[in-house]
């Protein structure tokens, strides 16, 4: 994602009953709120500052894609880059909280399927197709 004011940001969580529902992480800040039509400020004149990314300001081309992943199913986890990949059985998705995958022994931020991804446990690497 990428914000006018913060630059590159990172998609956190939303919560559904806040009058700054979607918080983004990024530009030097843990945490910044911004509101369901993407403004910094909840005033008539304020415009929209929130995109899909710095070269897409067009959200209807935005498309959001949770894996749905089944209670017990093996998945690999972590919560940033930087961390290497451990294993763990799913439990449930939450947008409540910051690592919205819950997971047996923790919650955490970034979770693939194991089948498939074998080789990334125990590594930083990138599962294919999302690297850059």
């Amino acid at each position: 994602m990428y914000s006018t004011i913060f630059g590159a940001v990172t998609f956190k969580k939303i919560c559904d009953d806040e009058e700054y529902p979607i918080v983004v992480e990024g530009g030097g800040f843990s945490r910044v709120y911004f509101t369901g039509d993407g403004k910094y400020y909840n005033y008539d004149e304020a415009e929209c500052i929130l995109f899909p990314s710095k070269d897409n300001q067009d959200w209807s081309t935005f498309k959001t894609e949770q894996p749905q992943f089944k209670p017990f199913e093996k998945v690999l986890v972590r919560n940033h880059n930087g961390q290497a990949w451990k294993i763990s059985l799913y439990s449930y998705f939450s947008r409540d909280f910051a690592n919205p995958h819950a997971c047996i022994e923790d919650c955490y931020n970034q979770c693939i399927p194991y089948e498939g991804n074998e080789h990334l446990l125990g590594t930083t690497d990138e599962p294919k197709g999302k690297e850059g």
